[in-house]
């Protein structure tokens, strides 16, 4: 990330989704610059948009000279693609062809800014794309990072795992740090407003991704909807009270120093829930997983790597 910008550009999600063509096309070229500050230019792209219920989806696909495999990439809350720049080159780099977008209410797709009314607005976006991965004999692995693992569990326990040959999610999210306080709070604040101020804290130890986040990116958002608290909440409610279903296909790689998702209760549900998962645990690596320094994805990096080689075998 160009973290040494001086001029932080004011994107506007609307004026530039109202540049695109329905998914997919060659993207425009007004949207140039907008893809060099993320580090998302001079790459074989298509862009476009995608209805989802209510929601119109940006939906980025980027392909390598040779596909090996297939990558649908789901982003964590309050993030969008330009953030995940790193992780698509590292994927093209090994052979994946990359399909991914923003959540609703996030980077350039339509919703109220960082809002859901339910995670089913998640899962209903994550139905949409996945319904435009090509039609290709090629193995398919399923990735997402903090609440986009949040939406693969979720794709689990309504489809179950036949459509993918792998699900990778790192630090999920089902209930976050601190909940026991968090609770109580919620159940006072959900009463009396609609938003709370974002929190902010080094989610990696990449100082220039911290700060790129902190002052160089405008669109993130400087408050957390209520309505997104409600939403979380009932999801892991839902999870909660689900039956148990095969985690044979899901990898989970947990940092040892999140500070965002309650880590240790999160887990202990996930390997309740769907049995055969495996948990990757990374000593010292944060949250933004994503985003992590190259000794802390080096475990992510090569279970990427080992899937490509082994034609998605286990």
């Amino acid at each position: 990330m160009n973290a040494g910008a001086k001029r932080v550009p004011q994107w506007n999600p609307d004026s530039l989704r109202g540049l695109l063509s329905p998914f997919p096309a060659p993207p425009p070229p007004l949207l140039a610059n907008f893809l060099a500050y993320y580090q998302l230019a001079d790459l074989d792209h298509q862009i476009g948009t995608l209805n989802a219920g209510d929601n119109q989806l940006v939906v980025h696909q980027f392909s390598p000279e040779t596909p090996r495999a297939e990558c649908l990439l789901v982003t964590g809350y309050l993030d969008h693609v330009g953030l995940f720049s790193d992780l698509i080159k590292t994927l093209l780099s090994q052979g994946y062809r990359v399909t991914t977008f923003d959540l609703p209410g996030q980077g350039l797709s339509s919703g109220p800014r960082a809002e859901v009314k339910s995670f089913t607005e998640y899962f209903s976006a994550l139905q949409a794309v996945q319904a435009q991965l090509p039609d290709s004999e090629l193995p398919r692995l399923a990735l997402g990072q903090s609440t986009g693992g949040s939406a693969w569990l979720d794709w689990i326990r309504q489809h179950g795992d036949a459509d993918f040959d792998r699900f990778m999610l790192l630090n999920p999210l089902v209930r976050p740090r601190n909940w026991r306080y968090l609770a109580p709070v919620h159940w006072f604040l959900k009463r009396l407003l609609d938003r709370v101020k974002r929190g902010r804290g080094k989610g990696t130890h990449n100082d220039e991704f911290n700060a790129f986040l902190q002052h160089q990116d405008s669109l993130q958002s400087k408050v957390i909807p209520v309505a997104w608290l409600n939403a979380m909440v009932a999801f892991k409610n839902s999870i909660q009270s689900m039956q148990p279903v095969s985690g044979e296909k899901l990898w989970v790689f947990q940092g040892t120093e999140e500070k965002t998702v309650d880590a240790p209760w999160n887990i202990a549900q996930i390997a309740e829930k769907f049995p055969g998962v495996r948990v990757v645990r990374i000593e010292g690596a944060r949250h933004h997983l994503a985003n992590e320094t190259p000794e802390y994805r080096q475990r992510v990096d090569d279970a990427l790597a080992s899937f490509v080689r082994t034609d998605g075998a286990p």
